[in-house]
């Protein structure tokens, strides 16, 4: 599954790297806008955009894209990540060469996931709030 990398911009705050967007050329050069770029603990990882919402005074947030199935999030992701360091050796800049990374607010900051799986998805449509 090819894809480009578009529009790359290092964030380096918290476990935020970066963010860019992705063409698919096989889908009809299918755009996909906001995709963040994120480490924690050794392990990198996607997520498609999102919107965030309020659900009993927590702070949630609805995926508006994903794939059902995990081996494809895992196919996708691993490509993503090849794709990736093909960007970076074509234009020099480094994911993870940030400018030094700002300290967290506690108070501000979500709890980052150590995995891509199961994150962002409803568990059924009761709990979509769109």
């Amino acid at each position: 599954m090819p894809l480009e990398i578009q529009n790359y911009k290092p964030v380096g705050k918290g476990c935020l790297i970066a963010t860019c967007d992705i063409k698919l050329p096989l889908w009809g050069n299918f755009m996909i806008y906001g995709i963040t770029i994120w480490e924690k603990d050794n392990k990198r990882w996607i997520s498609f955009p999102s919107k965030e919402y309020e659900k009993e005074g927590q702070k949630k947030y609805f995926q508006h894209c994903r794939f059902e199935n995990e081996n494809m999030t895992e196919a996708f992701r691993k490509e993503f990540f090849k794709e990736l360091e093909k960007y970076q050796k074509a234009n020099n800049p480094s994911v993870f060469d940030m400018p030094e990374k700002q300290t967290p607010n506690p108070k501000s900051s979500p709890d980052f996931p150590t995995s891509i799986k199961g994150q962002a998805k409803p568990s059924n449509d009761d709990e979509c709030p769109f």
